[in-house]
């Protein structure tokens, strides 16, 4: 897992998204460019940022497999039993 790093000894990469925690306590996320820190709508942050941390990968999504679709074909004989034969 990700750990907090001083935003005054080092930075993360230009435009990269990462959270962010600011002198009055708040957490967001944000992106520094250049000399100036951004929210992620691309807003100017008015409040010193303290503190930076890479975003946690996202869950694993577990999905459930489809079933199969059984393709008739008229051509061919019917592949299931038939009741009353």
């Amino acid at each position: 897992m990700s750990t907090w790093i001083d935003a005054s000894q080092q930075l993360p990469d230009d435009e990269t998204t990462v959270l962010i925690a600011l002198d009055d306590g708040e957490v967001w996320t944000g992106y520094h460019e250049g000399d100036q820190w951004f929210y992620v709508s691309a807003d100017p942050l008015g409040a010193r940022v303290t503190h930076w941390m890479e975003l946690p990968e996202p869950p694993a999504i577990k999905t459930k497999a489809k079933p199969s679709k059984t393709v008739i074909n008229p051509a061919e004989p019917w592949p299931f039993p038939v009741i009353g034969e």
